[in-house]
């Protein structure tokens, strides 16, 4: 089963990762997965250090390795510079990723994206978590752990899916606004969720476990319409 996890900048991912690793998951960071690419492959650094001079004025190469830090500023807050070098990076990373699974296709798998659905990985996955976390907490950790300003917090922010749309397209989404002692907690109430499904699915086939979701979607959603019907008489009936 392949579990893809995303969350916002500062979210709690790398502790998700640290987690599932420790119960002996095997687990692949997108992330990590572009900075080998950008150290190892020589024709991409070629391509990346002549855009940069041709069309920024700017020399990122420096002592024969890529400067990722200047990369990084140009990437969040030039449009065109960040479409290129995504249009470089992310086709690399998602045919790493796919060999990766390949090796790994007897097993339950997490996968880590920062940008899930902007990129289209979640295609890849059989289920997507977020990580929800308030953007004070995430501001706050960031700054605290990476050593950088409130601006360079925001303008990655900004880069990225909101929160309300990482949370509607994922299948589980799971809060990081506590300790984090209450999060991994957490983590386990969801991998256990997973590996429930997973039996089911194994037991009686993937359909019908979907099928029986939607059913129970729609069922919630029908109570739900008719509580408020409810109240809502209830109401007029006291104003009349």
């Amino acid at each position: 089963m392949i579990i893809g996890v995303t969350g916002g900048i500062g979210s709690g991912k790398s502790t998700f990762e640290k987690t599932v690793k420790d119960l002996d998951f095997s687990t692949i960071d997108a992330d990590v997965i572009a900075s080998e690419i950008l150290i190892a492959n020589d024709p991409l650094k070629n391509l990346i250090v002549r855009f940069f001079k041709a069309e920024c004025d700017v020399d990122v190469l420096i002592g024969g390795e890529i400067n990722k830090k200047i990369i990084a500023k140009w990437f969040f807050t030039d449009s065109k510079t960040k479409k290129y070098i995504e249009g470089l990076i992310h086709p690399l990373v998602k045919t790493h990723i796919e060999n990766w699974i390949e090796e790994h296709s007897n097993e339950t798998v997490f996968i880590f994206v920062p940008i899930m659905f902007e990129t289209g990985f979640n295609e890849m996955m059989d289920k997507v978590i977020n990580i929800s976390s308030t953007i004070l907490n995430r501001a706050d950790r960031v700054m605290k752990n990476r050593n950088c300003s409130f601006a360079d917090f925001h303008s990655r922010v900004k880069n990225q899916t909101c929160e309300e749309e990482r949370c509607m397209r994922s299948d589980y989404v799971i809060e990081n606004n506590d300790t984090i002692e209450e999060f991994e907690k957490n983590i386990l109430k969801i991998i256990e969720t997973i590996n429930v499904e997973r039996k089911l699915r194994d037991a009686i086939g993937a359909d019908f476990v979907e099928d029986f979701q939607k059913e129970t979607i729609e069922f919630g959603r029908c109570i739900a319409e008719d509580t408020n019907n409810i109240e809502t008489e209830k109401t007029t009936k006291k104003a009349q």
